[in-house]
């Protein structure tokens, strides 16, 4: 496995005062012309600790087993295709202006034709080396595994690889599958409430997100508690079709007129990103997804708010008086550090559903497949088996998920191994105007 080593040159001495990196880089035109020698990439001993418990020693047990298809000039042709789709995502031009994502946010600025056709080269080039270089970690064993402190989500080489590189892996000479819990974080976000509507105690759950949920439900809804059989509330539609493993369809459907232009697949991703940036934004944050999932589920999205606002206040007074130690560890965190109560309140819920989900699929279910001999890898809302393992591993994984959500009270959906295709080789996706 070759992996590039893009070195960047500092332009001049400008500094940022936050972390004293330079905010110029000077781009050798080599890198630019792939005139660049494949190097492997350098390893460092703090890249690869692996956390001292059972679960992280029987990931790397498995991820020992893990082999790479050595068809190269495959694995190379699906890395120049799959980079050039990643770059057509994250990187618009128009006009002479390169639109670009960082961090979730959307930034433009201007450049001239030649600038922009250096940036995006050497951006392919550094999507490039990320991919080239997951792979040469798995190919040579160099394994980091940990456990987030915040969450409790495993992050390991194969959460962290690019998941068009997937396909390339194998255990015992066999192509993986992938079992997922379909949209499992609002599948969480809709058992709870139901269960609230129900009047039932909740398997999974927070004491203090079921106690507020509680407290909100009459208040915000009542219907829902009274005649749940009239009640058209969109909160019972979005547990319906969260349920069924449809909630993304389902939401995409309802976005067709508003998106003539996209195709069911871009309508589906723009509904999971609406979601996403429902779930995990502050009530002051806004945006375009935001408001069309305000528009399609109304009564959830006052809920949420609500939920985030009762959470702030919460956070306001344990900072007051300290009451509820058990809320201490979401008041900081590695990327942000100390937060505000505004912060830690808004974003409490989706930690918590993450929380959730890593109890299901961490605590519960990857115990019992690890029992039961079989070779799995968790990832996230998902677990990687052999396909030949592949209806063994689903019916572990379904008798523990009925236990939590019931027979019928959701999906699991299943990505078989597939061939690698062969790609072309390097073709442009971003088109830069004339000047």
């Amino acid at each position: 496995m070759k992996v590039i080593e893009v070195k960047r040159l500092p332009n001049n001495t400008t500094y940022s005062t936050a972390k004293r990196k330079c905010k110029h880089y000077r781009i050798s035109p080599n890198w630019l012309e792939d005139d660049v020698e494949y190097i492997p990439h350098f390893i460092t001993t703090a890249d690869l600790k692996v956390d001292d418990t059972i679960v992280c020693t029987q990931i790397k047990d498995v991820l020992n087993k893990l082999k790479i298809d050595h068809e190269s000039q495959i694995i190379d042709n699906l890395i120049e295709s799959r980079s050039k789709d990643r770059l057509a995502k994250k990187f618009r031009v128009e006009n002479n202006k390169l639109s670009y994502k960082y961090r979730k946010k959307r930034y433009s600025k201007s450049f001239k034709k030649y600038n922009i056709e250096q940036y995006l080269k050497f951006e392919q080039i550094n999507i490039r080396n990320e991919m080239r270089t997951a792979l040469f970690y798995i190919e040579n064993h160099l394994y980091y595994i940990s456990k987030s402190n915040t969450n409790n989500r495993i992050h390991y080489n194969i959460t962290t690889i690019p998941s068009e590189l997937l396909g390339v892996l194998k255990i015992d000479n066999e192509r993986l599958t992938e079992l997922d819990l379909s949209n499992c974080q609002p599948l969480l976000l809709g058992y709870i409430i139901n269960k609230t509507i129900s009047n039932n105690k909740t398997i999974l759950g927070d004491s203090f997100l079921v106690d507020i949920i509680n407290r909100l439900i009459p208040l915000l809804f009542p219907s829902l508690l009274t005649d749940k059989a009239a009640c058209h509330s969109d909160i019972l539609v979005f547990i319906e079709t969260t349920q069924q493993g449809q909630l993304y369809e389902y939401f995409a459907n309802q976005l067709s007129a508003e998106l003539p232009d996209k195709t069911p697949e871009e309508r589906r991703q723009y509904a999971k990103n609406s979601f996403i940036k429902t779930l995990y934004s502050s009530n002051k944050y806004t945006s375009d997804e935001k408001e069309a999932f305000y528009r399609v589920f109304p009564d959830l999205s006052k809920l949420m708010e609500s939920v985030k606002n009762e959470l702030v206040k919460l956070f306001i007074e344990h900072e007051r008086t300290g009451m509820n130690p058990d809320l201490e560890r979401y008041t900081h965190s590695k990327n942000k550090s100390i937060k505000t109560p505004f912060i830690a309140g808004n974003d409490y819920l989706p930690i918590i559903l993450q929380e959730l989900e890593s109890k299901i699929f961490i605590e519960t279910c990857l115990p019992k497949l690890y029992e039961n001999g079989l070779s799995v890898l968790p990832k996230h809302d998902s677990i990687l088996c052999k396909v030949s393992d592949y209806q063994k591993v689903k019916e572990i994984f379904a008798l523990e998920l009925d236990l939590i959500f019931g027979l019928a009270g959701y999906h699991i959906k299943t990505k078989h191994g597939k061939e690698i295709p062969i790609c072309q080789s390097i073709c442009s996706n971003i088109q830069v105007d004339a000047a």
